[in-house]
């Protein structure tokens, strides 16, 4: 169910499908906290990889709009993977679930 939910949303909203397995995964699961995160990237890697050629059969892809956000999030994406082992799992809940927060703030203002 979990998965489903977040291959839904990453489908229909182009992102998102982690936002739904970090709690739920944290919640039912024995993972531990940096476990829990590590194992969403895994799993939300090839859903985003799904979604993506999914919407290539329903869209002209914008590829010169998209192509500096892919090399900027491959460079904080290597940031963010090194800080993330100096990082305690409290920070990463309490950073997590402030970034929530700010998107659910931008969508609805």
């Amino acid at each position: 169910m979990a998965g489903s939910s977040a291959g839904l949303i990453n489908g229909l909203f182009g992102g998102g499908g982690g936002m739904v397995l970090v709690p739920l995964l944290l919640k039912d699961s024995t993972l531990r906290d940096k476990e829990t995160f590590a194992s969403t990237i895994a799993i939300i890697f090839p859903i985003c990889a799904i979604s993506f050629v999914v919407q290539l059969f329903f869209i002209d892809f914008p590829w010169q709009t998209a192509v500096p956000y892919l090399i900027g999030g491959t460079a904080g994406g290597l940031i963010g993977g090194k800080l993330f082992r100096e990082m305690p799992p409290t920070w990463l809940k309490r950073m997590f679930a402030l970034f929530i927060l700010y998107g659910a703030w931008r969508y609805l203002t």
